[in-house]
């Protein structure tokens, strides 16, 4: 090997030990065949990514955002492991025949199991993001203390002001997703800083000096680390924290600091 490869190996393998990881966008999802690199039963994902992200993960079933969010959501339970900080974050649409205590129930449940975020994707499920349409969704996330987690190409950067005014209680936290997120940052540096409740996944901030410039401008605590593995390979959102030039506090808040503090109490009703 290189010598340079080999220290930059090194480096790398150092920073996992002394960061702590916490991947707050993980993806369990054996039958997707173009992901990165291969995970063919339903556990091998989850401990390669445990092997990076020594802190734990935040995890979605990918056939509840390409199959069916019920099926999808069934799969992710029995894959959660609260103990040894293996969460989950469900996909949930509007169902106007599934609310209410009924739909309060399944939460509770699943909560129990080790849920502790929501996902929304109203793009993709053909729904508004209005309280008349997702209000309980909201009072959920409120009430259950978790974080909503929807992508800036599910809706518009209106829109997600929007909810962070209309409900300044919510925390939200914007995943890229698929898409890139450097064009936006116009839009997402002003809002970083102007709502409390707005954070954003680093795996999409991939322009160059793009985590030191948002640490100077909206904080290392806005910034909440996220690999959006299986699809990724976390090396490269990793080495994006890890060989960053910010200060080591700045570093471990971004890696699990920031993670922990927004799912402190999540999924444990008030």
């Amino acid at each position: 090997m290189n010598k340079s490869v080999q220290m930059l190996q090194e480096r790398y393998e150092e920073a996992i030990k002394q960061y702590n990881f916490f991947d707050f966008n993980f993806w369990n999802d054996p039958l997707d065949i173009e992901r990165f690199y291969p995970a063919p039963g339903k556990f091998e994902a989850i401990e390669q990514i445990r092997k990076v992200c020594t802190a734990g993960v935040l995890m979605t079933n990918g056939a509840s955002k390409t199959v069916d969010p019920g099926i999808g959501n069934g799969r992710l339970v029995e894959l959660l492991n609260p103990a040894d900080n293996v969460f989950g974050a469900l996909i949930v649409t509007p169902d106007p025949q599934f609310s209410g205590p009924a739909f309060e129930e399944y939460i509770d449940k699943m909560t129990k199991a080790g849920v502790v975020a929501l996902r929304l994707y109203p793009k993709r499920f053909y729904h508004s993001l209005s309280d008349t349409v997702c209000g309980e969704f909201y009072e959920i996330l409120e009430s259950y203390n978790m974080p909503l987690i929807i992508s800036h190409v599910e809706t518009s950067w209106d829109g997600i002001e929007s909810l962070c005014k209309r409900h300044p209680n919510m925390k939200i936290v914007v995943d890229g997703g698929d898409a890139k997120i450097l064009y936006h940052n116009r839009d997402y540096m002003a809002m970083l800083k102007a709502y409390d409740n707005l954070f954003v996944d680093t795996h999409g901030l991939v322009v160059y000096d793009e985590i030191e410039d948002l640490c100077k401008i909206v904080g290392a605590e806005k910034l909440v680390f996220g690999s959006y593995a299986v699809y990724n390979e976390p090396a490269i959102s990793i080495t994006s924290i890890a060989f960053a030039h910010i200060s080591e506090e700045e570093k471990k808040l971004i890696a699990h600091g920031n993670a922990f503090r927004l799912l402190d109490g999540a999924g444990k009703k008030k």
